[in-house]
């Protein structure tokens, strides 16, 4: 079927040759720049040293945000909250940009909620969920895997810096950390969790998608106030 474009006819369709290579995860699961293995990921000295392909396929190297907060999380249009999520990280974007935070959204197909490649996902972010013309106003980052042999080197890198993800329990105003309920302790429970990388590029918070977004703006606003140790 002809790719439609339009809010009347554009259609959601399950891509040919979806399972195959992801991109933004090269075959030989090197970081696409060349820089470092997977195998390697201790190497790296903070979050800036990474890089990742956009949506567009456009290379983005970390190192442009030395000095930035930085929301790490992965999207899926197909969750059931998922128009929820995407307008929250919007305002989030709108909000608080000016004041250095930086959010880069990678879609996966985590619990089969994200089978649409790299455009297809732009549009039904455009058209379906949350729909209305709705642009991003963070950063979109090309699709990847998260958990498995083809996790991308980004979250290999996440997971092994943050292996426990934060729970909030609503026990009087205590929190407590748990593990998330996956094949290995580091791995990404579910959609919509979220890392945050500090000014200095160190990852500092791991947050799990049950998390409210009250919760998430006061950690955030935590780490906007304090300034990099580097400058």
């Amino acid at each position: 079927m002809e790719h439609r474009k339009t809010h009347r006819d554009w259609k959601l369709r399950r891509p040919s040759g979806s399972h195959g290579n992801l991109a933004g995860q090269p075959k030989s699961a090197v970081v696409h720049d060349g820089l470092y293995h997977h195998q390697a990921m201790s190497m790296v000295r903070s979050f800036y040293d990474l890089s990742a392909l956009q949506w567009d396929n456009r290379d983005m190297k970390f190192s442009r945000f030395e000095g930035k907060v930085i929301l790490v999380v992965n999207t899926a249009t197909a969750h059931v909250q998922s128009s929820r999520h995407f307008i929250q990280l919007n305002e989030l974007s709108i909000s608080r940009w000016q004041r250095g935070l930086v959010i880069l959204a990678f879609p996966c197909d985590l619990n089969n909620s994200e089978p649409w490649n790299n455009s297809e996902i732009m549009n039904c972010l455009r058209y379906v969920r949350p729909g209305a013309n709705f642009k991003p106003r963070f950063n979109l980052m090309a699709k990847v895997d998260v958990n498995g042999s083809k996790c991308h080197p980004v979250y290999k890198y996440l997971k092994q810096r943050l292996p426990l993800v934060q729970y909030y329990a609503k026990l009087g105003n205590h929190s407590c950390t748990s593990t998330p309920s996956a094949t290995f302790q580091s791995d990404i429970d579910d959609n919509f969790e979220k890392f945050l990388i500090n000014r200095d590029g160190k990852p500092v918070k791991r947050l799990t998608a049950a998390s409210t977004q009250s919760e998430l703006e006061e950690e955030i606003d935590t780490l906007l106030v304090k300034t990099s140790t580097h400058h």
